[in-house]
């Protein structure tokens, strides 16, 4: 069995220079397809921008949602692409002028300069000058495998041979020439994982444990600690960023969006998710309420009105989930006139049972259909 994609198929139209533009870009792992799924959400159907829920970007791309989250606000926080609020998700489009982009913020230590860079079997191919000789020992690397040594990435344990280089009198020229391929290498955050994990190894362990104290003394639910500390760890908090995590707790404590335990999720999903950043939502978008509306105009006299004060979150999070049950245009304003016609309902159920996945399906399915006499 084999794949033959075809152009009449569909394809997508996307300028050279723009394609470029992101391949010199810089995009992480998780990046990358998001943005292809957008562009392909966008171009593909000749449009600029489209509305598109992160359910939707999840499940095409196999990224777990709260993943696909971060990296949207990182790629719109970068002007990469475009987004605000939408119907359904969020309004999403590449900015085509990427001049305006931001280069990608690095969680890597820097590099030291060029002069003295040592090229040891990591994989390493960009030009260097070096003009000295290095002996590597085996006291140096002893016990510290794959860690930074006074600024140098030395390798592997138990390297003892003598690691000489000699001038290379192509680098200026080499250096001259734009190429985006080494700055992606250097500026990709692939290898951040393991960095993050040299800073946490060598952090003073009092400082680090301090902040994970204050943090998780904070924190509401007091769940797998030890799993918590591992992802602080790897995150590596300064003094700056852990006000920002204590600031993110209060504002999800305030907002009462954290009211009901069950809605907090554990601190490492937390962190890994980096939740900070999350946007406190404090009342129904204006998609949100028209869903409210349609259902109020179409059976609020026979189920009951409801109302769009106070916020509840849990029930803004099943208004969106319940806006991408259907892709047909105008679904929300005619299906309730439809449950209202062409449905028996059973006793108190309401709006939250109509909007739920069990509710809807069992609504579409025909269990509920109206008999006639």
């Amino acid at each position: 069995m084999s794949a033959s994609p075809q152009l009449e198929d569909g394809h997508v139209r996307i300028a050279t220079e723009l394609l470029l533009a992101l391949v010199c870009a810089g995009l992480t792992a998780r990046q990358w397809p998001i943005v292809m799924v957008i562009a392909r959400k966008t171009y593909g159907y000749q449009k600029k921008v489209d509305d598109i829920g992160l359910s939707q970007i999840s499940e095409l791309t196999g990224i777990a949602k709260p993943h696909v989250s971060v990296a949207v606000r990182e790629l719109a926080a970068r002007r990469i692409i475009t987004r605000k609020v939408g119907t359904f998700g969020h309004i999403l489009g590449i900015n085509k002028n990427h001049l305006q982009w931001l280069p990608a913020t690095k969680s890597a230590p820097a590099l030291p300069p060029s002069e003295g860079e040592i090229i040891v079997d990591d994989g390493v191919t960009d030009p260097v000058t070096v003009t000295e000789s290095v002996t590597v020992t085996e006291s140096v690397t002893e016990g510290l495998p794959n860690q930074y040594q006074g600024g140098y990435r030395i390798g592997k344990a138990g390297v003892t041979d003598s690691v000489t280089t000699i001038d290379n009198p192509t680098k200026e020229n080499h250096q001259k020439k734009k190429s985006c391929a080494s700055q992606a290498k250097r500026e990709s955050d692939d290898a951040a994982p393991a960095d993050r994990e040299d800073r946490a190894m060598t952090s003073k362990p009092s400082k680090l444990q301090d902040r994970f104290d204050r943090f998780y003394a904070a924190y509401p639910k007091k769940k797998s600690r030890k799993t918590a500390e591992k992802a602080f760890a790897e995150l590596n908090p300064d003094e700056q960023l852990l006000t920002a995590m204590l600031a993110g707790i209060e504002r999800a404590m305030t907002s009462g969006n954290w009211n009901d335990p069950q809605f907090i999720p554990y601190p490492a999903s937390w962190l890994n998710a980096a939740g900070w950043l999350d946007e406190i939502q404090t009342e129904y978008s204006t998609a949100e309420r028209a869903v409210i509306q349609a259902f109020n105009d179409a059976l609020g006299e026979q189920l009951g009105h409801v109302a769009e004060t106070p916020f509840v979150e849990s029930r803004a999070a099943a208004i969106r989930d319940f806006a991408t049950f259907s892709e047909k245009p105008g679904f929300v304003v005619r299906f309730f006139p439809w449950v209202r016609n062409s449905t028996t309902l059973p006793p108190n159920v309401g709006f939250d049972f109509i909007i739920s996945r069990k509710g809807y399906g069992n609504i579409t399915s025909g269990q509920h259909a109206r008999r006639e006499n």
